[in-house]
């Protein structure tokens, strides 16, 4: 999940801006893309679709609240594999 969306983000980020180094949309301060994009019908704001994607992309990276309940599931799961 975190992948997908971390990748659906950088996609987008891309798309609106045509780059993808942060420096040079950090620059960007006053033209921010206010442009609308539809995602499964529903329609967003480029730049709130982009935070709400990198967003969801780091939480499921990083196991943040609510997503670490599985963390200890997981690595219990690989330990055992292991032996």
């Amino acid at each position: 999940m975190g992948d997908i969306g971390l990748l659906l983000g950088l996609c987008l980020i891309l798309l609106s801006y045509n780059t993808t180094d942060y420096n040079q949309i950090f620059q960007i301060k006053n033209s921010i893309n206010m442009d609308s994009v539809n995602i499964f019908g529903f329609t967003f704001n480029a730049l709130s679709a982009i935070c709400l994607l990198l967003f969801i992309g780091a939480m499921a990276k990083s196991a943040q609240v609510p997503l670490q309940f599985w963390l200890p599931d997981s690595m219990e799961g690989l330990l055992q594999s292991q032996r």
